[in-house]
Order: structure tokens, then C-alpha cells, then sequence
């Protein structure tokens, strides 16, 4: 950014989704939500409806999901005979979710699911999964005991992530979408 000397076009607002309501009255041309921060919401429905009334209306919003279906997840839990967790996401409502030596209450979400719950507000326009077939980001013993094949997965994780049905079985999904015009 520095280069093309856009840095008085572009103000960045980092804030806990708890405060959002502090930002009434201002309005933004678009927004990002990193790694899994609305799975952390217990009423979900109500926040997007929040962050909708901050975004210009043709603006892009960029949503990264932890995703209710992850083959990765499902088949490393399985391979190590842990079933009950291998389909932890899939139980509907709340899950505690163990963050190193704390818990966290989780609500997963698929594609359909979350886009549902948009839809008022936003119009899809993108939809892709990440870590399908390669290790997420908990599996770094996998990643640094086995680069080569790694890489193979990350780079076949590229080309299938957009298509149905691999784009709603990765550890997260990304969902581009656009503010609709009212």
C-alpha cells in the first residue's frame, strides 16, 4: 500500500464484535472478518444484522467461517480412533470447543447455513473452502514431518476449493459477498 501512497484512502478498524455497536452513525466500503470470529457469537443472526447497517450498500464484505464439515478434521480424529470427536462440528447449537487448556463455546456453520442467515442483508458472490484435503492450521506436526505432500494437498486444496461439494468441506470457508442495494 505504501508504494502506490493509498494510506490516506484507507482507514482500518480493528474491534472486538462485542463493541460493534459503538460504531452507529459511521459507515464503512466494506468489511473482514478473520478465522472463525462470528463462530463465536451466540446470537449471530443479530450481529451480521448489525454489520450490514455499517456497510455501504454495493460493498464488498469478506467473511472467513469455521466450517461445520471438515474431511481434514474427520479423518485425522478417525485415523487416531477419536470418533466422538471427529464429528464434534456437526452437532447443531453450542459447542465447547477445546482452545489449548480452555474451552470456548463454538457454533459451526455451513455455507448454506451462513448465507442463509446473510441473505437479508447481502447478496453471495463467492464461496471457498480452505484445508480440505490439506493439514489446518492445528496440524502443524503433519505440515513439518511431511512438506512434500503438504504442498500436493495445498496446491490441489487451490484448485478444487471453489467446487461443489469441496467448498463446503475444508476447516473454514470464505464467503464474498456484496451489501445489497435497498
Amino acid at each position: 500500500m505504501a508504494d502506490r501512497h493509498l494510506e490516506q484512502l484507507i482507514s482500518l478498524r480493528n474491534l472486538n464484535i462485542e463493541k460493534i455497536d459503538a460504531l452507529n452513525g459511521t459507515v464503512y466500503d466494506g468489511a473482514y472478518s478473520n478465522f472463525g470470529v462470528l463462530n463465536c457469537i451466540p446470537d449471530l443472526q443479530a450481529a451480521l444484522g448489525r454489520i450490514a447497517g455499517l456497510i455501504v450498500p454495493g460493498s464488498p464484505v469478506v467473511l472467513s467461517v469455521l466450517n461445520r464439515v471438515c474431511l481434514w478434521e474427520i479423518g485425522g480424529f478417525l485415523i487416531r480412533g477419536k470418533i466422538a470427536r471427529a464429528f464434534r462440528r456437526m452437532r447443531a447449537g453450542k459447542v465447547n470447543a477445546q482452545i489449548g487448556r480452555a474451552s470456548l463455546p463454538v457454533w459451526y456453520y455451513s455455507p448454506a447455513e451462513f448465507g442463509r442467515m446473510l441473505s437479508p442483508w447481502f447478496r453471495i458472490q463467492k464461496v471457498y473452502g480452505l484445508s480440505i484435503l490439506s493439514p489446518t492450521l492445528n496440524s502443524k506436526q503433519f505440515a513439518s514431518s511431511h512438506p512434500a505432500a503438504a504442498g500436493r494437498l495445498q496446491r490441489l486444496d487451490h484448485t478444487i476449493r471453489g467446487v461443489f461439494p469441496f467448498h463446503s468441506l475444508g476447516d473454514h470457508f470464505v464467503l464474498v459477498a456484496e451489501r445489497k442495494r435497498t
